[in-house]
């Protein structure tokens, strides 16, 4: 059941899963970033939605996965990508009228080893990676089809990947008439096996953030329109990282569930959590579902109860969620779960328990920005946000053993 969760609610809530940490997630007013989240210390990575074009996948020597990328903020264009009837690179391309939106191929969202250029793949057929096929007596993957892109700006271009030889990934593109082209190459790195490499038409090969576990994005889904058929809509979501599994329990108390009834239902599926956990009502606004939760299972093994208690919508870009650690790595985990902050909401003072060290507590906004800094002691462990407007602040407690990060209200 959806319902609205105000700010009451959610400090009541924040009472009863007092062994829960609350953190709030933003991909900025007009959702203009994607914010790549680690489940393990709290902390988020923000990166504008242009910071990268495609990503191709770098699993193994078998995958071939070429993911393009469909965020964008309320007020620009997201990328677009078709099927070309040429095969022919040397062939212009000249009616664009052709390239209807409805026509535009998606990221399947099943996995991080195919994107929309794998979509058109022939299911029957073993060496079909849609963009190309598989010749297993050169161990390499030919380019057979080309690609239109529309850009952010609303400009064409047409796209091929050449090939995929062992790891070597090649491609090119060049304006409709083939003038204007480049071509480039991205590697396999095995150094970051599992993750994604990312390529910027702009600038290149682009570095982004690694250590997440959740990605907060917009993206683009097959959303039913209550007659039974699906039409592609923009949604604003949640995306599992690549080696993180998930799943989810509707039509729960989220304070008494257990995991362990979910235990061996997690999926790789990496729209899992996606975007359901919320709801938008012309005369309410934005609510929760309020008896759902997910249970999390991070990179490392450690498992999580996440619960979403806000959503702000594109006012802010925020969601607030409660992260329950369930069980892993005990020594990653424990200054930050021996760490509490009490009183939660307060006015005035809050008192860090659980300080074994001298410790620095940097206070930032929900924009991010250092409000406050101050060193602790065990015996001098109090700081007073007096002088802080209402809201929602981030605590970074630094330790010469470690980080935590606690949120807390200003009331």
């Amino acid at each position: 059941m959806h319902s609205k969760i105000t700010l009451l609610t959610l400090m009541a809530l924040m009472v009863n899963l007092i062994s829960a940490q609350t953190d709030q997630v933003s991909i900025k007013t007009n959702y203009t970033h994607q914010t790549y989240y680690n489940i393990n210390s709290g902390a988020s990575v923000s990166v504008p939605n242009d910071a990268w074009d495609l990503a191709f996948s770098n699993v193994g020597l078998q995958d071939a996965g070429v993911i393009y990328n469909e965020s964008a903020a309320l007020d620009s264009k997201p990328l677009k990508v078709f099927l070309s009837s040429t095969t022919s690179w040397a062939e212009a391309i000249t009616d664009t009228t052709v390239f209807k939106d409805s026509l535009a191929l998606l990221n399947p969202k099943k996995n991080w080893s195919e994107g929309a250029f794998n979509s058109i793949k022939a299911s029957s057929s073993p060496f079909d990676y849609g963009w190309g096929v598989y010749n297993p007596a050169t161990n390499t993957v030919q380019g057979t089809r080309i690609f239109v892109i529309k850009k952010r700006d609303g400009s064409f271009a047409k796209f091929q990947i050449e090939n995929l030889v062992v790891n070597d990934y090649k491609f090119r593109i060049a304006n409709l008439d083939g003038s204007n082209e480049v071509e480039a190459v991205i590697t396999k790195d095995k150094g970051v096996s599992g993750k994604l490499l990312y390529f910027s038409f702009d600038s290149g090969k682009v570095s982004m953030p690694t250590d997440y576990d959740l990605v907060f994005q917009r993206y683009r889904t097959p959303v039913p329109v209550g007659d039974g058929s699906f039409l592609d809509y923009n949604v604003t979501g949640v995306l599992l990282a690549p080696g993180v599994e998930a799943v989810v329990a509707d039509g729960v108390d989220p304070l008494t569930v257990t995991e362990a009834t979910y235990a061996d239902k997690y999926s790789k599926n990496i729209s899992t959590i996606g975007y359901e956990w919320k709801s938008f009502d012309l005369n309410a606004g934005w609510s929760m579902d309020v008896d759902r939760t997910q249970f999390v299972k991070a990179r490392n093994g450690n498992k999580y109860q996440i619960t979403f208690y806000d959503y702000e919508g594109s006012s802010t870009g925020v969601t607030t969620l409660g992260r329950k650690f369930i069980s892993g790595n005990a020594v990653v985990n424990a200054l930050q779960n021996d760490i509490h902050v009490y009183p939660n909401p307060t006015a005035d003072m809050i008192t860090v328990d659980g300080l074994k060290d001298n410790a620095q507590v940097v206070v930032s906004d929900n924009a991010g920005r250092v409000v406050l800094k101050s060193g602790l002691t065990q015996d001098n462990n109090s700081i007073s946000l007096r002088q802080l407007p209402l809201g929602m602040y981030s605590l970074k407690i630094e330790t010469a053993k470690g980080n935590a990060v606690k949120q807390v209200v200003k009331k």
